[in-house]
């Protein structure tokens, strides 16, 4: 089975469109009409592009597989790794602001004594990926399948849906408007326009032309038609760095990696969980858990062969990762020169390579340099107390058991590989990971000049943490079972179904009345006892497979009764259903129906952030204070404070203290505000009303909200 064409034909399909849309944005000043002629004819040229890629003499450029060579743990150095994980936590308490520089010299020093000494050994070849057979492509269907599954029928609203759909539904609403020109979310006198910088991603481009393909809202596509397609494409990519990283034992570890990456979805708050399957229908989540994990792949490759068409698809995937996001300008280049430093040997030939690889993220590096980072500016601009070296470690690294479990994987996952030639590779990921991004001293360079204080912790995403944690239990499991190299594929599917309720059990008699409890006697009965390991194979790979999927159904239909349960449930469980509170979304609609013309619209916390997701909408008033003082350059005098008032008074949080009656009746002349909602647990409902009567607006009631609409 030819796993590339899934994984690296829609990467090369979004890098064509990443380079129309800002030829066409920013070089003509062209518009949505004109993107949209010319978009079909550039797509068809992805599928040829590949076929170019894998011309015959690639294919073998990679070094056939080979029979492994074989060590032991080295017990030693995954002693030392637990030393300095104890150090990192511990001497809090001792040196508050100096741990991550203990930390980081004794890592550096532990890594790179170990990595000189590998430099010497080159008897020891790379090891290559094997292909897939049908049962491999079978495992990763099924998994694919359920992951897809998963992410279209579980609903967890985030607020930041009313930028990022906003930015599809005005380029949808406004087809000969330039491409992203200005920004129709608030209400301004003098249209607020976006920054150099804010105009390069091109997702939400993509999103509003497959909408007006189909018809269909902008958030309609980009929550249960490109969403879900975008997670099995993570679970493929995922796979596909898996197999060059550690060949032999990928289908063992994938399982894992999947659990983590939903296990820690709301633990964590900048993690590689949140920003994947958790906002997986956003540019920034495709971009960190698909874009940068075939950045990694790529640059591992050219660096193991140096083929001209890895770094075609290595400047491909730089192009991508513009495309998803502003911040892959400074990430893309960082995960390609972590790839290529990875195998990188002090050697002239080794150097050369790496040189030439760098230049493969030219792209991004242009366009930066060349929109002269606008937003860094803005970014710099902020006060350096936003800056926080821990603080930016521990939102991504996460704090407890979270924390030791990817720290160890970043600097001690190797040790526990016996395959001398995958040991390699992971050593070399692991010096380059605190040589670079996890330096105390390059840090502020970053803030400096590339990041700004407030998004530098986005350069730990570069690390692929799900992975190399996955690796410490898949590795650390099989050295307690049988002290082999790794637990076998079909006994990680148990594993996995073991650990699901270790994230949310709540007593022990409830654990064992569960499909859990199954899962877990099989998995130790197969883990110990050596007769029943030689059971047909067919036969464990169904008992895996019903244990997994029963413990993972009833984990999430349990997990979703109970939410419902308690007061405004956060996620729930609900068939094809936008990724929008329940209660909230009729409403949003309402608003959009009964919204006069060119008339803004004043709302309520709650309700403000999903009016703007939806076609036609009005603009708002105020959708958040934040949001205000990003864009207070484009408001009248005093508008962040008189916004803001309107916003705590109609959201029933603070009364302003003025006269009420003329302050709403200047408000509404001042911002043409042409619909108000009313809640009704709003203290000042009454007083509000009486001031609209007497303005004559028309009354609406919707689930007892209170729709005031001024007459024509």
């Amino acid at each position: 089975m030819n796993l590339d064409l899934f994984v690296f034909l829609p990467m090369i399909g979004f890098a064509l469109w990443t380079v129309l849309a800002h030829v066409i944005g920013f070089v003509f000043e062209g518009n949505f009409y004109n993107l949209s002629q010319w978009a079909p004819w550039i797509l068809l040229a992805a599928y040829p592009l590949y076929r170019w890629t894998q011309y015959p003499g690639s294919r073998h450029a990679l070094p056939q597989p080979s029979p492994p060579l074989t060590g032991s743990v080295d017990w030693y150095h995954l002693g030392v790794a637990v030393s300095l994980i104890a150090l990192f936590e511990y001497s809090f308490s001792y040196f508050p602001n100096n741990r991550l520089y203990l930390f980081w010299g004794g890592a550096i020093f532990f890594l790179g004594r170990e990595w000189l000494a590998s430099c010497r050994d080159d008897g020891v070849p790379v090891l290559a990926p094997q292909s897939i057979t049908k049962r491999d492509a079978f495992f990763l269907f099924i998994l694919t399948l359920l992951v897809t599954g998963i992410i279209l029928n579980i609903v967890r609203p985030d607020s930041d849906d009313q930028y990022y759909s906003n930015l599809s539904v005005m380029t949808v609403d406004n087809p000969h408007r330039p491409l992203l020109s200005w920004n129709n979310l608030v209400w301004t006198a003098e249209p607020s326009r976006w920054t150099p910088v804010d105009r390069v991603p091109t997702w939400e481009l993509l999103v509003a032309w497959v909408a007006s393909l189909l018809n269909l809202e902008p958030i309609t596509v980009s929550h249960l038609v490109l969403g879900p397609m975008c997670a099995a494409w993570v679970v493929l990519v995922q796979g596909a760095l898996l197999r060059h990283l550690v060949p032999r034992d990928w289908l063992s570890v994938l399982p894992v990696v999947i659990f983590l990456l939903f296990a820690l979805g709301g633990e964590i708050r900048g993690s590689h969980s949140v920003l994947s399957f958790v906002q997986i229908h956003f540019g920034k989540a495709v971009l960190v858990s698909a874009v940068l994990p075939l950045l990694l792949l790529l640059g591992l490759r050219f660096s193991m062969t140096g083929d001209r068409c890895n770094w075609v698809l290595m400047l491909l995937g730089g192009i991508a990762a513009t495309g998803a996001s502003s911040s892959g300008l400074f990430l893309a280049p960082l995960t390609i020169g972590v790839g290529l430093l990875a195998n990188w040997q002090p050697t002239l030939p080794f150097t050369k390579r790496v040189l030439l690889g760098l230049l493969a993220s030219s792209y991004p590096l242009f366009l930066g340099v060349s929109l002269q980072y606008s937003m860094i500016q803005f970014m710099t601009s902020i006060a350096w107390s936003a800056y926080s070296l821990e603080d930016n470690f521990r939102r991504v690294f996460g704090n407890g058991p979270h924390m030791w479990l990817y720290l160890f994987g970043s600097i001690g996952s190797w040790t526990l590989v016996t395959d001398r030639r995958v040991r390699r590779t992971l050593l070399g990921l692991s010096i380059v990971i605190v040589a670079i991004l996890l330096n105390p001293w390059v840090q502020p360079i970053f803030v400096s000049y590339l990041t700004g204080p407030t998004t530098t912790w986005r350069i730990n995403l570069i690390i692929p943490l799900p992975i190399l944690g996955a690796l410490v239990i898949v590795y650390f499991s099989g050295l307690i079972a049988r002290n082999v190299h790794a637990i076998p594929p079909l006994h990680s599917f148990l594993l996995v179904s073991v650990l699901l309720p270790l994230m949310f059990v709540r007593s022990w008699r409830t654990f064992w009345s569960t499909p859990f409890a199954l899962a877990l006697v099989i998995f130790l009965l197969l883990m110990m006892d050596p007769w029943l390991g030689r059971i047909k194979q067919k036969a464990i790979y169904v008992v895996a497979m019903i244990s997994f999927l029963a413990s993972a159904a009833h984990l999430f239909m349990g997990e979703m009764r109970r939410m419902a349960a308690i007061s405004a449930p956060r996620t729930h469980w609900e068939w094809a259903a936008l990724k929008v509170p329940a209660d909230v979304l009729p409403l949003a609609r309402r608003v959009v129906d009964l919204a006069p013309d060119n008339r803004s619209a004043l709302l309520p916390a709650e309700m403000a952030p999903w009016v703007p997701v939806f076609r036609n909408h009005p603009r708002l008033t105020t959708n958040s204070i934040d949001y205000l003082q990003q864009i207070e350059r484009y408001l009248e005098p005093e508008g962040v404070q008189r916004r803001t008032m309107l916003y705590q008074y109609i959201s029933g949080r603070e009364r302003p203290g003025v006269d009420v009656q003329k302050f709403m009746s200047d408000s509404i002349r001042l911002y043409q505000i042409g619909i108000i909602v009313v809640t009704p647990g709003n203290p000042w409902r009454e007083e509000i009303e009486n001031i609209l009567r007497t303005l004559h607006w028309k009354k609406n009631e919707e689930q007892g909200h209170s729709f005031w609409v001024q007459p024509s």
